[in-house]
């Protein structure tokens, strides 16, 4: 059986009993994800009239996560 020797826990009690979501790391993954496709695809729908794949609008995102702007 396993278990999580870091402390930090994968799930949360849910807000409604005042537990932060955030502060655990299942919900924060999935935030994370929407936020990193939200950008990605709307910058791929500004390019597309430059007729850019979709693959630039992503490149220039994780760009500019990497540099940290």
């Amino acid at each position: 059986m396993a278990f999580n020797a870091s402390g930090i826990r994968t799930a949360s009690d849910g807000a409604w009993q005042g537990d932060n979501p955030l502060k655990h790391s299942l919900p924060l993954l999935m935030v994370q994800t929407i936020v990193v496709l939200f950008v990605s695809r709307t910058l791929a729908l500004f390019l597309r009239p430059l007729r850019q794949p979709k693959v630039v609008a992503e490149i220039m995102y994780l760009k500019r996560q990497i540099s940290g702007s």
